[in-house]
Formats: C-alpha cells, sequence, structure tokens
C-alpha cells in the first residue's frame, strides 16, 4: 500500500472512531419533552423530575449560537406520564393540548395549568401529548371514564388543528390485508430512519459542530429568513406559511372541524361534561405587522380562525377567543424570542383568560340550578 494510501485509509479510522464515539457520548441539547416521550402512547415517561437547559424549537432548529437562548427548565410528570408537578385525583377541570399547554421549553411553574390553578386556586389537570388525536387520547383514559371531570378545556394550537376522528380503531393486525400490513411495515421502515437521522442529527458531537459552523457562516453572510424585527429586538418566529395562515379556510376543511368540535361537544355533554373550545392563535396572527409584506399579502381573508370560531359558536359550542386580550396587550412581546411558543406573560394571560371561562361557566351552572329549583 502506497504511503498516500495509508495515509487515506488512517484518516477514515481515526474519523470513522470519532464518529462513533462522539454517537454515544453526546447528550440532547434541545429539550427535556424530546428525551421522554414515549411514541406510543404519545405520552411521556411517568413519575420523572429532570431539569436541563433547553434552548427553544426554533433556536435549535436555526444551530445559530447566537440565535439561541438557554433556560433553565424543571420537567415534572405525574404516574400517568403527564406533565403534572403535583397528583392530582379526580380533578374537576382537565385542559387538553399539545405543546402549548404542555408547556414547551419553560419549567413546571410556568405552565398555563400551574396558572390557571393558582388564578382558580384549585388543581387544574394538565392533559397535553404531542398528538392531534389528544381527544380521542382522553376518551380512552379508563380514569376519566369511571370519574369524569365537570369541564374539559380543548386548547390545540391552530397549526395543527385538522378534522380527526375521536376515537382510534381497535389495532388488529389478523384483520388487515396483506397490502394494508405491507404499509404499516414500510412506514415503520420509515419512521424508524427518521429517528436515527434525527439522532444523527441531535446527538452526535462532530455533526454538531459541522452544523453550527456551516449555520454560523450562512446566518452571518445570509441572515435567518425566521428572524422578525420587533420594537424589542430580533426574535425568530416560523413563516406565515409554516404557521397554516396562507391557506384558506376551504383548503384546511374548515367545515369537518367544526364537525369535530360539535361532536365532541356533544359527547362529553351526554355524560355531564362541558367542553370550553380555545384554538390557541399563531404569533403572525397577533403580530402581522413584523412579517414581510409580501408574506402579509397572502394571508388567508377570513382566516381559518374566524370561520372556525364563528362556525363553532353557531353550533352551541363555548369557544374562548384568545386573539383580543393578546392583541390589546401585545408589548411586551409574548412569544419566546427562540422558540414558537408563549413565553410566561403570554401564557399569563391566556390562564386568565381561560380562567375567567370557567368562573363563568360556574356562576352560570349555579344560577340555572337556582331557578330550576321548585318553590
Amino acid at each position: 500500500m502506497s504511503r498516500s494510501r495509508r495515509f487515506l485509509f488512517l484518516m477514515l479510522v481515526i474519523w470513522a472512531a470519532l464518529f462513533v464515539q462522539s454517537s454515544f457520548f453526546e447528550s440532547p441539547e434541545f429539550r427535556i419533552w424530546d428525551t421522554i416521550r414515549d411514541d406510543e402512547t404519545h405520552r411521556f415517561a411517568s413519575n420523572q423530575r429532570i431539569e436541563m437547559q433547553e434552548v427553544g424549537d426554533l433556536g435549535r432548529s436555526s444551530w445559530v449560537r447566537s440565535l439561541q437562548v438557554p433556560r433553565d427548565v424543571v420537567f415534572t410528570t405525574d404516574r400517568w406520564g403527564l406533565r403534572n408537578p403535583i397528583e392530582i385525583e379526580h380533578p374537576r377541570v382537565v385542559v387538553l393540548g399539545d405543546s402549548y399547554v404542555a408547556g414547551s421549553s419553560i419549567t413546571d411553574r410556568e405552565t398555563v395549568t400551574v396558572a390557571m390553578s393558582r388564578e382558580l386556586r384549585e388543581p387544574i389537570y394538565n392533559f397535553a401529548v404531542q398528538s392531534v388525536d389528544v381527544p380521542a387520547l382522553f376518551l380512552r383514559d379508563s380514569r376519566f371514564a369511571e370519574t369524569p371531570p365537570e369541564i374539559v378545556i380543548w386548547a390545540p394550537v391552530a397549526r395543527r388543528i385538522r378534522p380527526r376522528p375521536l376515537s382510534f380503531p381497535a389495532a388488529n393486525a389478523d384483520s388487515a390485508s396483506p397490502f394494508e400490513r405491507s404499509l404499516l411495515a414500510i412506514r415503520r421502515a420509515g419512521e424508524a430512519l427518521e429517528a436515527f437521522e434525527d439522532r444523527l442529527n441531535r446527538d452526535n458531537g462532530l455533526t454538531h459542530w459541522a452544523r453550527y459552523l456551516y449555520n454560523g457562516l450562512q446566518h452571518r453572510w445570509f441572515g435567518n429568513p425566521n428572524l422578525i424585527d420587533t420594537p424589542e429586538g430580533l426574535f425568530l418566529a416560523l413563516g406565515l406559511e409554516d404557521q397554516g395562515l396562507t391557506a384558506s379556510a376551504e383548503e384546511r376543511e374548515v367545515e369537518a372541524v367544526i364537525a369535530m368540535v360539535q361532536a365532541f361537544s356533544a359527547f362529553l355533554a351526554k355524560h355531564g361534561v362541558h367542553l370550553i373550545y380555545c384554538p390557541l392563535p399563531e404569533s403572525g396572527t397577533i403580530y402581522p405587522e413584523f412579517f414581510p409584506e409580501e408574506a402579509r399579502e397572502a394571508l388567508a381573508a377570513p382566516s381559518f380562525l374566524d370561520r372556525l370560531i364563528d362556525g363553532s359558536r353557531a353550533q352551541g359550542v363555548q369557544v374562548v377567543d384568545l386573539r383580543p386580550v393578546f392583541r390589546a396587550n401585545k408589548s411586551p412581546y409574548l412569544y419566546q424570542p427562540d422558540d414558537s411558543h408563549w413565553n410566561p406573560r403570554g401564557i399569563s394571560l391566556a390562564a386568565d383568560v381561560l380562567a375567567e371561562a370557567v368562573r363563568g361557566f360556574d356562576t352560570r351552572r349555579i344560577t340555572s340550578a337556582a331557578i330550576e329549583q321548585p318553590k
């Protein structure tokens, strides 16, 4: 073997050894949510209390150190694998949602349910998972079938709202056709490949170094398309298209979504449970002026939220619209500087409005019961 080939071979061996070593000794730097999430149940590992320094989801995806804002986070789960710092048996109020309700990149004491608990002076149960099927997951939970809450608040972020079934089909592999089993196998293989790729991108030290170098130079030379210029500084935000704000209500199947919300409300009502529906607005809905003019020109009008809120109310569903309160309290900024989610101030505003909706329902119920009592 020639000297040059021996040198190349030696470099290849060294690089491979470093790559393998870094794959197993680098821990994720993103957020606790990802380290304890269970993809089978869509919940988290149970009975956990983890402390970690996190960065926001947009800061992580930027791979630019100067755009990341580290924060210290405590993330606690109950024995059911849901983010509740204390065990809550037989809650009166349950909040269903996704990462906004669970609390992305915020510590335990700052979640919307903990803030509501302080406001209402009672424990509010956090039933938030990384799934658009959260109503179906809630309906499958035997705890709430046996002891239903009085109030369910469903608060999905707007961009993840889509028509979904309210129950899961029974998983029976024997009844599936060979073609369906083949599709399932292909999908699982694809999911495994995506998980492997994500691990390489997130957990591998050599990949970290290369991505931070490349994206740092790109940001310095060309900027970042997700940066918006606010009076309080430069913040990262998803583009208006990624927030789902440029698609029409018809494209997003708004009538099917309204039917789903009404069906969920009616089902709960039959079991003595009142639904408060609160679709959560995107940052582009509250701050369109901070986004490029050409992007604003593509905004759908009327918006998906306009149609969804009006249509759900027309079906008799109680809907909480956070947009007026958020727009009236726009400054200081309500979202995290490197994350698509609310900051503690935005959460506090949302918690106040939802707590008031709970009080309003309680007052109406008490008044109605007093009127119906025989003289």
